[in-house]
């Protein structure tokens, strides 16, 4: 079994030594067991076989996944927990640790095992698996662990662009292509590389926080009395927090993915997927606004903009630009950033706070960082009813203060939007 990676995948594994690597940590009490986890991840492997995939260069140095039986386990590796910190010093670890795609599995589990309290740090490469995904295989992983010899469902196979594209879709993307190889060639040829190097791993760095769960209900509460989503809310934030601590330095601009499963019913939330679509929202004309005017203003550009998403229709042009990867890669990695972050909101977490052995304490929003010039990421999450943030950049490119400082923009602004709904209560 196996298929050439898509182009988006192409893109998110580059020439397979660049580390491009998400992070999905959990917080548990309770007792786990090394035999339990080790059936675990036997069974879970053998469940999706993108983790028996190996990813093999045909003659044309095109990359592929290739299923193979003998690809060795998911790698456990325990660590004795110290802290309540340890988890981002393990997820900044797990970030510069490349996979060797080419042996395979693209996913290891970082054991920071206490007393009575643990951390479950699941590294993957981003290539296989977006935040979506890390769900899924956390979902299943804290089950096993439950019960060894409970059901997780049939094999999950390599998904194929064929499987994905009906047919006699394809005229309009290939036009559309053709347009965006174009201008990728032009933007490579415009973008210099002498004298630029790669960022340093060595350099990243996390920010988390969370909110009360006061907070975070009158948060959600401002949203539906608003008529505006949660997501829209956070996503005109952080662009406002940007604004205020970067001043002139800030682009105004987020890029927000969407997750692809909502657009398009042949991928599962089971299946392993890397990517999905994405927005772009800009308030750079809608100066001297207060902060609930611009929050309804977003969210009439979110609504129009999303209501045009077509999943069909982008794997298709995305899937007829395979000539211009190179181009694409350079342009990212090397090129001027147009926006201030990628923003993503996974949502409420739908994970049980509960098992018979253990229990989760608590859920870090997943982590991703990569090689492009920009690798500045927001990702929230809610669980157990408190919002969750976690910041990741680069001191080249956000120094750590700024990042902290935008956290407490923030705060700051949510703060502002609670109050008055805390009042009318």
């Amino acid at each position: 079994m196996k298929r050439r990676l898509f182009f988006l995948e192409r893109i998110l594994y580059g020439d397979g030594t660049q580390p491009f690597n998400g992070v999905f940590v959990l917080k548990i009490k309770g007792r786990l067991e090394r035999g339990r986890m080790i059936g675990a991840l036997e069974r879970i492997q053998m469940k999706y076989a993108l983790l028996r995939a190996r990813v093999e260069k045909d003659e044309r140095g095109v990359p592929w996944f290739v299923v193979h039986e003998d690809v060795p386990p998911v790698p456990i590796q325990i660590i004795e927990r110290e802290g309540d910190e340890d988890w981002i010093k393990e997820s900044c670890r797990q970030w510069a640790e490349p996979f060797q795609g080419w042996k395979g599995p693209l996913l290891r589990i970082a054991w920071l095992r206490g007393e009575d309290v643990s951390d479950l740090v699941m590294a993957f490469h981003h290539c296989c698996c977006d935040g979506g995904s890390a769900m899924a295989l956390m979902r299943d992983l804290l089950f096993l662990l439950d019960q060894p010899e409970g059901e997780i469902g049939g094999t999950v196979d390599l998904v194929t662009m064929a499987e994905l594209l009906p047919k006699g879709r394809g005229m309009k993307a290939r036009g559309i292509s053709k347009l965006i190889r174009l201008g990728l060639s032009a933007g490579a040829f415009l973008t210099p590389t002498r004298g630029k190097k790669l960022i340093l791993r060595s350099a990243d760095y996390l920010v988390h926080w969370k909110l009360s769960p006061g907070l975070t209900a009158a948060v959600f509460h401002y949203c539906k009395y608003s008529k505006v989503t949660v997501n829209t809310l956070l996503c005109v934030a952080a662009l406002q927090a940007f604004k205020e601590v970067r001043g002139a330095r800030a682009h105004q601009v987020v890029t927000c993915p969407v997750d692809i499963r909502r657009y398009h019913p042949g991928i599962g939330r089971d299946e392993l997927f890397a990517f999905g679509l994405a927005v772009t929202l800009s308030l750079k004309r809608k100066e001297g606004r207060d902060f609930g005017r611009l929050v309804k203003d977003a969210q009439e550009i979110m609504t129009g903009k999303l209501g045009k998403l077509n999943a069909y229709e982008f794997l298709s042009t995305m899937e007829h630009t395979h000539p211009a990867v190179g181009a694409m890669i350079k342009v990212l990695t090397y090129g001027k950033p147009g926006n201030d972050l990628m923003f993503s909101n996974m949502g409420r977490l739908d994970l049980p706070e509960r098992y018979s052995s253990f229990e989760i304490e608590t859920i870090y929003s997943p982590t991703v960082i990569g090689p492009f010039g920009n690798p500045t990421t927001l990702i929230s999450t809610t669980y157990k009813g408190q919002l969750d943030f976690c910041l990741v950049s680069n001191r080249t490119v956000l120094a750590e203060e700024e990042a902290w400082a935008i956290r407490d923009c923030m705060r700051g602004l949510f703060e502002q939007v609670g109050e008055p709904i805390n009042h009318m209560v």
